[in-house]
């Protein structure tokens, strides 16, 4: 079953950062194939057929890479591994959280145990 997405295509040579939406194929996690042709009076980054890595970002779903494109540039600019933000980098976040309110709470609880915090108040 083919899933029919819009993301968004850079356009080139507009002297400004400028996207347009264009029909794709999802193809299962980050990759899509573009199936919209460019107009002739636009040029696109990538072209109908191509398959391209997308990442989410506030308008959409961006096209940023062809599909085994600059991995070396990706490991060295998104330490993290949360380019396309996945849940893996969402999660990070929440177990981070959570482990230092776990933290917090360890050391309320031990003030208490030695009669320090009994005057602190939440």
């Amino acid at each position: 079953m083919t899933r029919l997405v819009e993301i968004l295509v850079s356009l080139l040579n507009e002297g400004t950062d400028v996207c347009r939406p264009v029909k794709a194929e999802w193809l299962g996690g980050d990759r899509y194939r573009v199936l919209s042709d460019a107009p002739p009076d636009e040029e696109w980054a990538f072209r109908s057929g191509t398959i391209v890595i997308a990442r989410k970002v506030e308008g959409g779903i961006r096209a940023v890479d062809e599909e085994g494109g600059d991995e070396e540039f990706w490991a060295e600019h998104d330490p993290y591994g949360d380019r396309f933000g996945t849940p893996i980098g969402k999660w990070g976040c929440a177990v981070a959280l959570a482990v230092g309110m776990i933290g917090f709470y360890a050391v309320y609880r031990f003030l208490i145990s030695i009669g320090f915090a009994a005057q602190i108040r939440f």
